[in-house]
């Protein structure tokens, strides 16, 4: 038989039994399996018949209704059901993604052990559903590779990963090869191969030891490069319709050296002519949620950029077989019922908490805009003053720089000194002989701001005068033109 496992949570067996009706529903009875293993040398004893594995962590009123629903099956296609208890105490030191808490996720690990009679399994997980004939995946030939497995997103060469040691002594991890990032939720398992290679104890040693996204980082490390990469048609991530519808990016890899898709606009047309797997994640909420609740991982994706509620492709299929499905009809009808009694109430309360953040948005701008204005009118004032020192600066060197300003600076140290002021003529032509031809004439008129510095000036102005007319009896004169100017400059 074909073997599939499913590894889930208690609580979510009710929605595995969506996919295994889906599995059953959409395989062509018609058509024997024999034809997709035509010519295959690996498994050829695999007969018709899915054999379901279910992985849990104990056996409830569920897993008695999945294995009635199994019996019910295979009226129409020949399939069994087996269940295995899981004990989650073996996963407690793993490293858990912020998108799942879930030790189920880590329960593909135990195949190989609990399956040691088998040699290839298909293990998925809960949030699929089938939307065609998919046994032949089960046809692969695996050869030695260790899974196959459809692309994930960020899949673009040069693309790092980095882990984090969770021992403070060790190294932290860097790793890249892009190409084996997989969706680990439709995975093909060479049992016998994994076994050989000891791939669950090499899984465990990394997820004890780094802070790793789950399976999303550990299998590039332990399996590549023996991964065998499928169409995305058997794993197509619905998030691919919806994140331009949240305003993120969506680029594909005719768009981009570095997108967020692995293939191409082209290709995802004709991946949607033949699509045997829809997968709901990735910035997509589960079907058997309501839109409109902030309880998965990511908030407010009931609604689009523009407030309006976003189509979810998909949905409305998944609910239709959820409400066929033997023996669990009746609680998907009252789950349904609940979302539904209390969709407008919290529509409601998503688009209130939608303009609540858009407000929070405009006040967090205005008080942004706010703080901008103070700091540029502070930045202004700072330029004004720095811009007015300067000035005063160079107003002040402009000044030290001419003759009167040296002679009145020279005066006042000097103005003891008796020898300075008998042989003041002899000095005021030597300085202007050598200031005129050595560092020019910048004789101009300031109007100082500084006291004491106008008074230099002034002072050398004055001595310059009495230099110039003292055949008029200037230098007589100077000695009153001094006791003026100093009258002066006392009363300002």
């Amino acid at each position: 038989m074909l073997d599939i496992c499913i590894g889930s949570s208690s609580e979510y067996l009710k929605y595995a039994s969506v996919l295994i009706h889906s599995i059953v529903k959409f395989t062509s009875v018609n058509n024997s399996f024999c034809q997709y293993k035509a010519n295959q040398k690996f498994m050829q004893d695999l007969n018709e018949g899915y054999c379901f594995h279910i992985f849990t962590e104990r056996e409830n009123q569920d897993t008695f209704n999945l294995q009635k629903l199994v019996d019910k099956l295979s009226t129409f296609y020949p399939c069994k059901i087996l269940i295995y208890p899981i004990n989650n105490q073996e996963f407690d030191n793993f490293s858990y993604p912020f998108w799942c808490q879930n030790p189920a996720m880590f329960y593909k690990l135990k195949a190989p052990e609990l399956l040691k009679d088998l040699d290839k399994c298909l293990f998925l997980g809960v949030d699929l559903m089938c939307v065609s004939d998919i046994r032949e995946l089960f046809a692969l030939n695996l050869k030695d590779n260790l899974i196959a497995a459809a692309l994930d997103c960020y899949n673009f060469d040069g693309f790092i990963r980095q882990a984090k040691s969770k021992n403070q002594n060790s190294n932290d991890l860097l790793f890249s090869d892009a190409k084996y990032y997989i969706n680990n939720e439709v995975m093909l398992i060479n049992l016998d191969q994994w076994r050989k290679e000891e791939i669950s104890k090499k899984c465990q040693y990394y997820l004890e030891n780094y802070h790793l996204e789950g399976f999303v980082d550990v299998f590039p490390l332990v399996c590549a490069p023996k991964i065998q990469i499928i169409s995305n048609k058997y794993n197509l991530i619905l998030g691919v319709f919806t994140r331009h519808l949240l305003g993120l990016e969506n680029t594909f890899s005719d768009e981009s050296n570095t997108p967020v898709w692995n293939f191409s606009k082209q290709e995802l047309e004709q991946i949607m002519q033949d699509i045997r797997i829809v997968h709901f994640c990735h910035y997509v909420y589960k079907p058997w949620l309501s839109p409109y609740n902030d309880h998965y991982v990511y908030n407010g994706m009931s609604l689009d950029v523009n407030a309006c509620p976003i189509y979810y492709p998909y949905y409305q299929e998944w609910w239709e077989l959820a409400l066929s499905t033997p023996f669990f009809k009746k609680d998907f009808e009252i789950l349904k019922k609940n979302i539904q009694e209390k969709s407008l109430d919290n529509y409601a309360i998503s688009l209130s908490k939608r303009f609540r953040e858009l407000r929070d948005f405009q006040m967090q701008n205005l008080n942004l805009i706010k703080l901008n204005k103070e700091e540029c009118e502070r930045i202004e004032n700072n330029f004004q003053n720095f811009k007015v020192g300067l000035l005063e600066r160079e107003e002040k060197e402009a000044l030290a720089n001419t003759l009167p300003y040296k002679l009145g600076e020279i005066t006042i140290t000097y103005r003891n000194n008796f020898c300075y002021i008998i042989l003041l003529p002899f000095i005021v032509a030597i300085f202007k002989f050598f200031y005129y031809f050595v560092f020019g004439n910048v004789f101009v008129n300031y109007d100082c701001k500084n006291k004491n510095e106008c008074f230099k000036y002034e002072l050398g102005k004055i001595i310059l005068k009495a230099h110039r007319t003292w055949y008029k009896g200037g230098y007589f004169k100077l000695w009153f033109d001094i006791k003026k100017l100093k009258k002066q400059f006392k009363n300002k």
